[in-house]
């Protein structure tokens, strides 16, 4: 398991399991190989949540929030290892939710994106990371002041 932390079931992802580009065509989709948060480049699993400027931003806003000095990984699924309880005893079960809200919130903005013709704010998704850390954290119980 990559993940290691309990969040949403329907809310999670494995890496290279989303419907990018990239696995899309492999279903049989034609379709246009740019991403739609960028306009640049093919849209594979690793561009799309760690590499993409759309993404990049918010990983590195929500990393830096914590206090984190971080370098992002080239592939998702070294992200994902070496982002569980990174930080030892200091680690904590809302750091360890992270990761899967960002990328959650990157998924619902491409989706935005794609099916909504929406553009949203910075300042928006940002609020929307922070409010759906939040409400995780409170669903799953985990004790306050962690």
């Amino acid at each position: 398991i990559i993940w290691g932390v309990e969040a949403p079931h329907q809310k999670r992802f494995g890496g290279g399991k989303i419907l990018t580009g990239n696995n899309l065509r492999r279903r049989g989709f034609t379709i246009v190989d740019w991403c739609c948060l960028c306009q640049c480049s093919g849209e594979d699993v690793n561009h799309f949540l760690i590499h993409c400027e759309g993404a990049s931003w918010l990983l590195s806003f929500a990393i830096r929030s914590f206090g984190v000095s971080w370098v992002l990984s080239k592939r998702v699924t070294d992200l994902l290892a070496r982002w569980r309880n990174c930080l030892g005893k200091h680690s904590s079960n809302i750091w360890n939710l992270v990761m899967q809200c960002v990328m959650w919130i990157i998924w619902m903005e491409h989706n935005n994106h794609i099916f909504e013709e929406l553009e949203r704010s910075r300042d928006y998704v940002i609020a929307s990371f922070a409010g759906t850390l939040f409400d995780w954290y409170c669903a799953w119980g985990f004790p306050s002041g962690d």
